[in-house]
């Protein structure tokens, strides 16, 4: 059985995302502001919105919480 931080990183290429795009996403996907992702990962808020921007576009989806969906989705596994 997979630890949480390997499963975690392993739901990645299933989604088309680089390590930190997953890291941001795992984060929001969890609850978490802007602000506070930004100062857990050391980026500013903006930054941690341009990623999100683009893991929406790869995800195909329009907000964080179908981001957040995706993701778990993708985390649980066919």
């Amino acid at each position: 059985m997979l630890d949480d931080e390997t499963k975690i990183y392993t739901v990645g290429p299933r989604l088309g995302l680089f390590p930190r795009q997953l890291e941001v996403l795992a984060l929001c996907a969890a609850g978490l502001s802007y602000r506070d992702i930004g100062a857990i990962l050391h980026v500013k808020p903006e930054t941690v919105r341009r990623h999100l921007y683009v893991i929406n576009r790869r995800l195909g989806v329009k907000s964080r919480v179908q981001a957040a969906l995706c993701y778990y989705r993708a985390l649980v596994g066919p």
